[in-house]
């Protein structure tokens, strides 16, 4: 638990419900701390900051190896709930239940999992994102842009009643974000990975509804640069809608296996962008 002050006002922070470079003095990081860097970390990284308005900031550091978002979502509301009543609430009650994803003996793997695999940086995508000095921004994606975005992304197409809002605006960013750095060469292959809550795969393994450990999977789509460029959209998004139900139980199982025997030791990043949905996390709610 780290103490801050700080001589602005919160009015000084602007829209607070978007977030901006200028908050990063709120989150507490060592001195000379490594990028990335997990082992030898606390669990937990609470920053208090004090404003002179009187108003105050929690910057929160969570390590992603024990919790995912919807158990970090779980702590805030408890902890929120808590610091309200002056009594410990715990509601549902958090549990651990980390046994029933033990690797089996011996594993046993049925997929490929390319979303973990070394790809060799093929194309000019690691160079330009290290000569474009990129910046941080947060674009707000009207209700009318959505709806529009998802009805161009199933024109003329047989999944109009399944198709989601998040299915259409991963492939339009996949493909913008493509376009903007200019990949080369046009027949290598790129990768989106976005993250499904597996709590409702496992039927016979029931998870607990305060279960706040990774219950996560990664989907996992392949397009080649000049698909994603010069395609459609409908077909882009085609591939992120049929990722999604492949995450199975037995999937879920020969990912632990997968990981067990052949451990990344660091994130993979080569060809890959990774979106993670977070729209539906009550965390306003806290």
């Amino acid at each position: 638990m780290v103490q801050a002050h700080c001589e602005r006002s919160l009015v000084d922070l602007k829209d607070l419900k978007v977030p901006n470079a200028s908050w990063t003095p709120l989150i507490f990081r060592f001195p000379h701390e490594e990028p990335y860097k997990v082992l030898d970390m606390p669990l937990l990284i609470a920053q208090v900051t004090l404003f002179r308005c009187v108003g105050l900031g929690l910057g929160l550091r969570i390590c992603h190896c024990i919790v995912d978002g919807i158990g970090a979502v779980q702590f805030l509301s408890s902890w929120a709930a808590t610091a309200k009543a002056g009594t410990l609430i715990s509601n549902p009650a958090s549990c651990w239940d980390r046994e029933i994803f033990q690797p089996r003996n011996p594993p046993l793997v049925k997929f490929p999992h390319i979303e973990y695999m070394r790809i060799d940086d093929g194309p000019n995508l690691t160079m330009s994102l290290w000569q474009t000095k990129a910046l941080q921004r947060c674009y707000r994606i009207s209700r009318e842009f959505q709806t529009w975005l998802k009805t161009s992304a199933q024109r003329n197409d047989d999944m109009s009643s399944t198709c989601s809002t998040f299915d259409a605006i991963a492939a339009h960013i996949w493909r913008s974000w493509v376009k903007a750095l200019d990949v080369k060469p046009l027949n290598y292959e790129l990768r989106l990975t976005f993250s499904v809550n597996a709590r409702k795969k496992l039927k016979n393994l029931p998870v607990k509804e305060g279960c706040y450990g990774n219950v996560v999977c990664l989907a996992c789509v392949t397009s080649t640069v000049r698909k994603l460029v010069y395609g459609r959209l409908l077909d882009t998004t085609r591939l992120v809608h049929e990722a999604r139900p492949g995450i199975s139980k037995e999937y879920l199982r020969s990912t632990v296996d997968y990981v067990e025997g052949d451990r990344p030791t660091r994130l993979e990043f080569v060809g890959k962008l990774t979106i993670t949905q977070w729209t539906r996390f009550s965390i306003y709610d806290c």
